[in-house]
């Protein structure tokens, strides 16, 4: 597969040209998003809204694997710092859409899938963490199951955001 050139500074310059009240306007290369994918992504904010809140209530519940277990506080820290910069960057494309600029695509287009992709696989990883520590200690299980619960269903849902999004033209 071909590497796309890298544009030089002066080129991605040209890009922009002065509209009448003298600010600049994209006249660039652009990305355009199928029909319905600005829906699409509406639904996918409310989805890592709520895996963010599943997420943020796992880590509030009194369970005692969720307060001195690094393998399950390090991915469940990391997880919740993955699902806000995918909201990120699905915001910044969402605002462009449905022209998104190809220097916007770029940057943010491209890392909305890295970003819940690495969310899900955290989530799994902090639901095994909490598993492990099931069956190391002697512990109740129900109050430390639900933890991993939450954490499995905002791994879910975070596919589910991530098809949601996928790049549409």
């Amino acid at each position: 597969m071909m590497e796309k050139k890298q544009i030089t500074k002066a080129e991605y310059i040209k890009q922009f040209e002065r509209d009448e009240e003298g600010s600049y306007k994209y006249t660039g290369p652009a990305v355009t998003m199928e029909e319905g994918w600005k829906r699409r992504s509406q639904k996918a904010f409310l989805i890592l809204v709520l895996c963010l809140g599943l997420q943020i209530i796992s880590g509030c519940l009194p369970a005692e694997v969720m307060k001195n277990t690094f393998y399950v506080i390090l991915p469940f820290g990391a997880g919740i710092g993955a699902v806000l910069t995918g909201i990120y960057h699905l915001y910044e494309v969402y605002e462009q859409a449905p022209a998104v600029p190809e220097y916007i695509w770029q940057k943010h287009g491209q890392a909305i899938g890295v970003c819940l992709s690495v969310h899900r696989i955290l989530c799994y990883v902090c639901a095994a963490g909490i598993l492990f520590y099931l069956l190391t200690h002697s512990v109740r299980i129900i109050p430390e199951l639900v933890p991993a619960v939450l954490q499995t269903a905002a791994g879910l849902l975070s596919r589910k955001a991530e098809t949601l999004t996928e790049k549409r033209i």
